[in-house]
Formats: C-alpha cells, sequence, structure tokens
C-alpha cells in the first residue's frame, strides 16, 4: 500500500519521534528529519526490499518493472478502492476486507506554511521515484473504478462499512484485535457478514 510521500514522511515522524521518542513536534525537528530520511535513503522511502533486484540497474525503468513484479498496489488515498481491487485479486469476498480505523490524523493541514513549503518543492524534488510511483499507483486506482461493474461492487462494500461502522465500533468490539490494533473488530465482521 502506498501513501503520498509527504504524508508518509509526516506520519514517521510523528509516530517514531513524537510518539516513541517523546520529542516535540517542532519546525526544526520536522524539517531536519525529513532532510535526514532523505540523505539516507537511496532508494526513497519505498523500502528496498519491494524494489525486484532485477531492475534496481536501470531507475527509468523500475516503475513500470514494479508492476510487472505485483499483482496488486493499493493507494491510501483511495483505501476503498484499493480493497475492492485487493478482494477481486485475492479472489475473496468483500467481506474479507474490511477495516475499522483505528488511527485518524489529519496533522498535515495544521502544518507551517514553511514546512508546506518545502515538502511541495523541495522534498518532491528529492523524492522523485516515490512520487512516480504512487502517482502510477493512484492512476491505475482511479482507472480500474471506470468500470461500472467495479463501481457497483465499491459501491456495496461502503455499504458494507457503513454497516461495520454503525455496528461495530464499540469499545468491546475493538478491543479484541488479530494484533496490538491491527485487525481489529474482525469478530463483529465475522457476525455481521459470516465467517
Amino acid at each position: 500500500m502506498l501513501r503520498e510521500p509527504s504524508a508518509q514522511a509526516l506520519s514517521a515522524f510523528y509516530y517514531f519521534e513524537v510518539r516513541r521518542k517523546g520529542k516535540e513536534p517542532s519546525l526544526e525537528g520536522k524539517l531536519a528529519y525529513l532532510n535526514e530520511s532523505v540523505a539516507k535513503a537511496s532508494w526513497n522511502f519505498v523500502p528496498s526490499w519491494v524494489l525486484p533486484k532485477r531492475c534496481r540497474h536501470d531507475r527509468s525503468k523500475l516503475v513500470d518493472c514494479v508492476f510487472e513484479t505485483y499483482h496488486f498496489i493499493g493507494v491510501a488515498e483511495y483505501f476503498d478502492e484499493s480493497m475492492v481491487l485487493l478482494a477481486e485479486v485475492a479472489q475473496v469476498p468483500l467481506s474479507s476486507v474490511l477495516y475499522v480505523a483505528s488511527k485518524k490524523n489529519a496533522v498535515q493541514n495544521k502544518e507551517p506554511d514553511l514546512l508546506k513549503l518545502y515538502l511541495e518543492h523541495d522534498y518532491v524534488a528529492s523524492r522523485a521515484f516515490d512520487y512516480r510511483l504512487w502517482e502510477a499507483a493512484t492512476a491505475r486506482v482511479r482507472s480500474a473504478f471506470e468500470n461500472h461493474e467495479r463501481q457497483a461492487k465499491l459501491d456495496e462494500y461502503r455499504s458494507m462499512l457503513d454497516q461495520v461502522r454503525a455496528e461495530c465500533s464499540s469499545t468491546r468490539d475493538q478491543a479484541i484485535c488479530y494484533w496490538n490494533d491491527n485487525g481489529c473488530g474482525y469478530a463483529c465482521f465475522d457476525r455481521l457478514f459470516g465467517p
């Protein structure tokens, strides 16, 4: 699953630096973290294990090679659409890819203008591969839903999600998770839609 690279980087900053290390989320700290991540990453934010070894020598063809290698690449900004596509590729019912969001942080809109400018210009330039891959994945997900049958599946999936949000958001349902705060609510999903 890919995410817009600057949003992914800021999310990593808030999780690793602020939440886990207890640092203050200052402008200077954010810029230092982002610059350090740029300096350290030879393949940008996409982990090297994701990139096929046979393609690493030719960066001009790397995006195409990634799509040739993987059957599915979703996009966080089109999460519901990505889940419908995942269910289709995995040949599982839509009920197998239901979720209840456990974390909702919209911090990027509250960031200082100076940081927004950095992210829109310098950061984009330093993460060219990440942006090319994310933009290509986004275009593929969006174009997949020009198909009316797939759009109907998305409508069905969103109806199921509405039911899940209405009936599976209790503290009791959210306490039953596969691991930590991942995969919570599955017992309620099973009650609603069967195993």
